[in-house]
């Protein structure tokens, strides 16, 4: 996996332990492909909290968010995702996040 991985989060999952990785979806079937016991907080906004933040953000021209926000819809999907809403009180998000990582390590995945 090119995405950064370094080995010794490799040698964290070789001995069964859970951890936390930031990567794209890409990567989140990368893993699946190599038979890594995969859980997934997918972290996601509403499209109204998506577009103001791009607009606020000012990177993409007016004719461009369109299509970022429809990049930004696409959600990976399956028994083991878990959503999480990245709009409202940040104690609701932690704890989700905090329930999720606890959910898969008791899982073993």
């Amino acid at each position: 996996m090119a995405y950064g991985v370094l080995g010794a989060v490799i040698d964290d999952l070789v001995a069964g332990r859970t951890v936390v990785l930031n990567v794209s979806r890409a990567v989140v079937d990368q893993a699946r492909a190599l038979g890594w016991p995969v859980t997934v907080a997918q972290v996601c906004a509403s499209a109204v909290a998506r577009r103001k933040r791009l607009v606020h953000r000012g990177r993409e021209a007016e004719h461009e968010l369109a299509g970022r926000l429809e990049d930004l819809a696409d959600r990976l999907s399956g028994d083991s995702v878990f959503d999480i809403q990245n709009d409202g009180e940040i104690d609701h998000r932690v704890r989700r996040l905090t329930e999720v990582i606890e959910r898969s390590a008791a899982a073993g995945a």
